[in-house]
């Protein structure tokens, strides 16, 4: 599929880029050095925050952006990034791709075909694009609101390794993609090495990355340096001892009890728009005090789960029990208190402006355990647009603001989407402050990320075939 590309010219700064970038005349961005060659794989790991995201646009030469353009309305999202671009060595990348964390922000249409088709040209083979990162041909006429949000990234991907470019900036996609998409990737990386072409990716998941990278840098949070592993291992240490917090505060739940039960659960979405995906026969349980990883393959059905339990979907045939209640007998106000959930696209979620209206909405309603979580994640007096947020801050509240002291059920999916590891200790420490306040709390995570599955301890819910299988076991990314 990829053709052979032209090397570049030689230049006395041979591949990437030394720059500055100043944002309303502040400066965002000092003196970063990225230093991506012809044909190496670069890796870029490190704080996620505006200005880690800023450098991956750059690179690709998304930035600067023209603020007199933008129009006042959107004045607030933008103004982060908006700014001047000093480059001190180098150039951006003449041509290249940049694919970010959230793959709906990169497929505008409303079938695969038509997606690709538009991006890639009428000419494209959609069969031989979609088979790079092994989605079959019948994605083709699938609609793409009927893909998980893995299938989504694949998607994404197969466009972006297509697209005849000298320069792949991919940020974030690594917690998407199950162990074939995660294969398939390091295969269409190897073919882009071959080809000549760069690849610069900015991720979290280093240790799968570490032994392939041509290069591999730390971000600060201001500036780029040499990686040490040495860092890492001590964050991991405290996403240990927070898990351990966590584990230690729900064993104060005493007794674990019935929470949520599947039973003889069938379900599929209709017929010709979801080809091959059912869940058959889906039997579990749920007990409280406890942690649960919901892991599998993308599009086996995770995320379905979740929303056949918060009622947002329906099951053909079979029964879901909550605290021993039919589930479609619940009032829809009293589910919206018992279960909390994070979605994986967070600011699909959001209904306010800003932080401050949800704080007034916690203390309206008296829920003294949502307002403490947000005054402690976001302290003072300021505003906090919504709009301005970063993943993390997102699903902080999200967590914070759907929490009350009647919830007894968290669904988080795709937790690490989005965030480093000091993220997840923040994450997790929240976590933790739920458990101490009630122990009898139940924490189901979907992840494809299974190192953190692993590091919470969690019980682990197989998705495969269509069942869902109790008690599998995690071993180094592979579930068997």
């Amino acid at each position: 599929m990829e053709k052979e590309f032209a090397p570049w010219t030689l230049r006395k700064y041979f591949g990437g880029m030394k720059f500055s970038y100043r944002v309303r005349g502040e400066i965002g961005l000092e003196n970063i050095d990225v230093p991506f060659k012809q044909g190496e794989i670069l890796v870029l790991t490190g704080v996620e925050n505006h200005a880690f995201s800023l450098i991956g646009g750059i690179v690709a030469g998304l930035f600067p952006i023209d603020d007199r353009e933008v129009f006042p309305q959107i004045d607030e999202l933008i103004k982060y990034f908006a700014g001047e671009l000093i480059i001190h060595e180098g150039n951006a990348a003449g041509d290249a791709v940049y694919l970010g964390p959230d793959p709906e922000k990169h497929l505008l249409f409303s079938r695969v075909h038509e997606e690709i088709s538009a991006q890639l040209g009428s000419t494209k083979d959609c069969e031989k694009v979609l088979s790079l990162f092994g989605l079959g041909k019948e994605f083709a006429k699938r609609k793409i609101s009927t893909l998980s949000g893995g299938e989504k990234m694949k998607l994404a991907l197969n466009i972006a390794f297509s697209k005849p470019v000298h320069t792949i900036v991919l940020h974030g996609v690594l917690p998407w993609l199950d162990r074939k998409g995660k294969s398939r990737l390091f295969g269409a990386i190897e073919r882009a090495r071959e080809h000549k072409r760069s690849v610069v990716l900015l991720e979290q998941e280093i240790d799968i990355l570490y032994g392939k990278a041509d290069r591999v840098l730390y971000f600060d949070g201001s500036s780029c340096i040499q990686y040490l592993p040495e860092k890492r291992l001590a964050l991991i240490a405290r996403i240990s001892e927070e898990s351990f917090s966590i584990k230690s505060a729900l064993e104060k739940g005493g007794e674990n009890k019935e929470i949520l039960r599947l039973e003889s659960i069938w379900f599929r979405y209709e017929q010709g728009e979801y080809s091959g995906f059912e869940l058959k026969d889906v039997d579990c349980v749920l007990c409280s005090s406890r942690v649960y990883g919901l892991v599998g393959d993308n599009g086996t059905g995770k995320s379905t789960i979740a929303r056949l339990v918060l009622r947002t979907v329906h099951p053909e045939r079979g029964k879901i029990t909550l605290f021993e209640k039919d589930l479609a007998t619940i009032p829809r106000a009293q589910l919206r208190q018992m279960v909390c959930f994070v979605g994986q696209f967070p600011e699909q979620f959001i209904t306010l402006s800003e932080v401050d209206q949800y704080k007034q909405r916690a203390k309206k309603t008296d829920n003294t355990l949502s307002s403490e979580l947000l005054r402690d994640s976001f302290p003072g007096n300021r505003t906090y647009p919504v709009a301005t947020l970063s993943p993390i801050e997102l699903k902080i509240l999200l967590l914070a603001s759907g929490i009350s002291a009647r919830t007894r059920l968290v669904i988080l999916d795709e937790l690490t989407w989005g965030i480093d590891l000091e993220g997840e200790i923040l994450l997790l420490a929240i976590l933790s402050k739920i458990a101490a306040e009630i122990p009898e709390m139940t924490f189901l995570i979907i992840s494809h990320d299974m190192d953190f599955i692993r590091r919470l301890n969690a019980q682990v819910l197989l998705v495969k075939g269509g069942k869902v299988l109790q008690d599998a076991v995690v071993d180094r990314g592979y579930i068997s």
